[in-house]
């Protein structure tokens, strides 16, 4: 159990695509990881919902202050990809 919980708050990478993810206290859980920068949060009820990608990645920025915003040519919260994938 130490190990794994030593390595939970170095997590710097997370992929939540296709999950359940559908509330912002779930996003605001993902916070609390001092060094998560790489967040991939496709196909997620939660962003699903928000038809507007600029409101999605406002909202993210806001609930994820460790991830910077960044990410030419896709819908990212620094390396955050979220809502839904087209094509």
């Amino acid at each position: 159990l130490a190990i794994w919980s030593w390595a939970y708050w170095e997590l710097v990478a997370l992929g939540l695509g296709g999950t359940g993810l559908s509330s912002w206290l779930e996003v605001d859980a993902l916070a609390r990881l001092p060094k998560l920068r790489d967040l991939r949060l496709q196909n997620v009820p939660l962003l699903s919902a928000l038809a507007d990608e600029d409101t999605r990645r406002q909202l993210l920025i806001a609930h994820l202050p460790n991830v910077s915003a960044g990410g030419e040519g896709r819908q990212t919260v620094g390396s955050v990809t979220c809502g839904t994938v087209n094509g």
